[in-house]
């Protein structure tokens, strides 16, 4: 509460690894990591529930542009796009890939 501790966070996914970490709104959290799992904090990071899963497709990279509209990317092309601050996930993937500015 003091933003000086913290306390380890309860995971409700399998994952070893969350990636990156996006704020969003005023009390909202967003994280991502392997295995494709988005997972989503709605009482400043608190707590966090499962919002979206897709095994075999990490997630890297996690960014809100607003209180409603984000967009979470990662391995082989995949990206996920949300309109309700992370509540719900839609596949955002344009089917191609970029490895070190190589386009596949």
């Amino acid at each position: 509460t003091d933003g000086a501790r913290f306390a380890a966070a309860s995971v409700p996914a399998d994952v070893q690894w969350l990636l990156d970490a996006a704020p969003v709104g005023a009390t909202g959290w967003v994280a991502v990591g392997d295995g494709g799992v988005i997972l989503r904090s709605t009482d400043d990071g608190i707590t966090f529930g499962l919002a979206q899963e897709d095994a075999g497709a990490d997630l890297y990279a996690v960014r809100s542009r607003d209180s409603q509209v984000g967009l979470a990317g990662g391995l082989h092309g995949r990206a996920y796009l949300t309109r309700d601050g992370g509540a719900t996930w839609a596949d955002a993937a344009s089917g191609r890939q970029c490895v070190i500015g190589h386009d596949q």
